[in-house]
């Protein structure tokens, strides 16, 4: 049933069960991701220099890895804004 009272036609129902079961398995995704590696996660993100380590430990492929880093940080929130700003972040630009 719709808001108005009528029922929902089977491609609407479809839809609206599909939008509940990604957002189910993107929360639950989430969740797992913090449980398992949420310590880890936080100290690596609150720490400049160790952050700047774990970039700089893939290589060539670093800059790619803080580009990506840094998409994420635009789509979670919650990773601390300094680390944009970071010497890491300028070595990284320079190249």
């Amino acid at each position: 049933m719709n808001f108005a009272g009528r029922p929902l036609n089977p491609r609407a129902r479809f839809r609206r069960h599909f939008q509940l079961t990604v957002f189910g398995l993107i929360l639950a995704g989430l969740t797992v991701v913090i449980v398992l590696w949420g310590p880890f996660l936080w100290d690596l993100l609150t720490d400049q220099e160790r952050f700047k380590t774990w970039i700089e430990s893939y290589g060539a492929y670093a800059a790619l890895v803080f580009v990506a880093a840094q998409f994420v940080q635009v789509v979670i929130f919650f990773i601390p804004a300094r680390l944009r700003n970071s010497p890491a972040a300028t070595s990284l630009a320079r190249g």
